[in-house]
């Protein structure tokens, strides 16, 4: 009887000590997370004083394109540069476009100015996911509008010329360097392929 109870009691103690260093020698394998939300907002706060301002158009590149979509008050027969094209105004948007504003996004409005007329636009730009991955590239990405109020207008040549264009009614990448007075933007799909901006 002894002898069976000294056996159990050993086996127990190894079973119970194997299980134990186990615990002890197997780290458990530690998770970096990145609060994808709380890095938004602070790239947002951060790029704000950067963007607000008053902007020249100095160089917009144009991709000539016939099959990407008709063009009706512009005529291009190639890839076109324009310079000093416009100048636009961006302030942060006065009245919220999300109930609660949400932080992650900046919401900007603002006056492009061209061909002696001025147009209020709007852009609400967001986080690029790469550039909270890896900290490289644009920083964001927005749609460029117009920002009419409610109601119908008449629409001007050179309103239509610049919506023509590929500069409204366009996705963008936004690109801005820290201390800078530049900044540029990647269009995505409707003919404007880049606008080099500087401060004024």
């Amino acid at each position: 009887m002894k002898k069976t109870f000294l056996f159990f009691l050993t086996t127990v103690g190894l079973f119970c000590s194997e299980c134990t260093r186990k615990d002890i020698t197997i780290p458990k394998p530690v998770v970096s997370k990145v609060d994808y939300d709380q890095v938004s907002i602070e790239l947002m706060q951060d790029l704000a004083p950067q963007i607000v301002g008053t902007w020249t158009l100095q160089k917009v590149l144009v991709k000539h394109n016939p099959r990407l979509y008709t063009r009706t008050y512009v005529k291009l027969t190639g890839d076109s540069t324009f310079l000093n094209l416009a100048k636009l105004t961006i302030q942060p948007a006065a009245v919220p476009r999300s109930i609660p504003r949400d932080l992650r996004r900046g919401e900007y409005d603002g006056t492009l100015e061209y061909g002696g007329k001025t147009y209020p636009v709007q852009f609400d730009l967001r986080a690029d996911f790469s550039w909270l991955v890896n900290r490289k590239g644009p920083q964001g990405i927005f749609l460029f509008q117009y920002r009419f109020p409610n109601g119908s207008h008449i629409v001007e040549p050179e309103e239509a010329f610049l919506k023509d264009l590929g500069l409204i009614d366009d996705n963008f990448s936004l690109e801005i360097s820290a201390g800078k007075p530049a900044m540029v933007w990647h269009g995505f799909n409707r003919g404007v392929e880049r606008i080099d901006l500087v401060k004024q």
